[in-house]
């Protein structure tokens, strides 16, 4: 008899343990309606030609290399190849008042940090002129935004919820500039060392979602940044050259949703 009770009891405490692993454990109350996701994907960095104003008597002329043919936009703005990554925390406000709506039935706010990196580079022509396209350049960026970015879901059709992004932040652009001779003689060229602008940034783009499972959703976005104008140290010249940025990219990423 004492076997047989014990045996019960054995059987019930394996049968709650194989149970418990089965079922993830429930977040504590103060996680609800929290989120944390991350991120990464390619990223197409555009930026124009600048100057540089060696002195009050030469300007040179920074020629951006043109990676596209075709169409005037390409006479100011060149596009490069990046990579963005981002990792971040969200809450989703009004869940339960909104989550009954069949427009506008989620509100996800999020604070992400991301970073992005790539390599401007073409060549500089002295005093302006074509003909003294003696220099070439590489001017290596990477970026690193805290951006707070309204993610409110506008629709949802089954399995897939679609959502603008809107962002505002602080990002921390980092620069340096090396020239190349490429002809010439006598020529000098000119560096500029790192430097680290703060600048304000936005976001603007969309995204959709499909849920995984409970708890686990994917991610889809498409992001316009603008980054704002950076330029490396001042090397001893009247002025160093000023890259205005802005990048779109593509996130894949995974939403962690504690319920």
């Amino acid at each position: 008899m004492i076997k047989i009770k014990y045996s019960g009891y054995l059987a019930l405490f394996f049968l709650s343990c194989s149970v418990s692993a089965a079922t993830p454990p429930a977040a504590p109350a103060k996680l609800k309606n929290m989120e944390i996701s991350a991120a990464g994907g390619p990223a197409w960095i555009y930026t124009n030609n600048t100057k540089i104003i060696m002195s009050p008597s030469e300007t040179d002329s920074v020629q951006v290399n043109q990676t596209s043919s075709g169409g005037t936009a390409n006479l100011y703005q060149k596009k490069f190849n990046g990579s963005l990554w981002k990792i971040g925390v969200g809450y989703h406000f009004f869940a339960e008042k909104l989550k009954n709506r069949t427009v506008l039935n989620d509100l996800l706010v999020e604070l992400n940090l991301y970073g992005s990196s790539t390599t401007i580079n073409g060549n500089v022509w002295q005093f302006q002129n074509a003909a003294l396209n003696n220099f070439s350049f590489g001017a290596p960026i990477t970026s690193t935004r805290l951006m707070l970015d309204v993610k409110p879901l506008l629709f949802n059709l089954d399995p897939f919820e679609i959502y603008p992004i809107l962002g505002i932040g602080a990002a921390w652009n980092t620069i340096s500039f090396q020239e190349v001779v490429i002809a010439g003689s006598g020529v000098v060229p000119t560096s500029f060392n790192k430097n680290t602008n703060t600048n304000f940034a936005y976001d603007l783009g969309t995204g959709v979602r499909i849920g995984l499972t409970t708890h686990l959703t994917a991610a889809l976005e498409y992001l316009y940044t603008n980054l704002g104008s950076i330029s490396p140290t001042n090397a001893g010249v009247v002025s160093p050259p000023t890259f205005k940025v802005d990048s779109q990219s593509l996130l894949l990423g995974l939403n962690w949703k504690f319920n």
